[in-house]
């Protein structure tokens, strides 16, 4: 059974921040970027622990890579 991901506050205004900056540079780009995210999400979804364990208890760190 798929788990809810979600973004913390500051990760959602970071993520709209760098997707607003690139989309400026290349639309492409940012719709890539918005790709490998919401791959990333269905993949802790799915895989609940993948990646690191979080600072925050319940919480789960995942880095993309290029």
């Amino acid at each position: 059974m798929a788990r809810r991901v979600l973004l913390s506050a500051r990760a959602q205004k970071w993520l709209h921040c760098e997707v607003a900056n690139l989309a400026e540079r290349s639309a492409p780009a940012a719709r890539r970027l918005l790709e490998r995210i919401k791959d990333a999400r269905r993949q802790l979804a799915t895989f609940p622990r993948s990646g690191r364990p979080g600072l925050v208890p319940g919480t789960r760190r995942f880095v993309l890579g290029r």
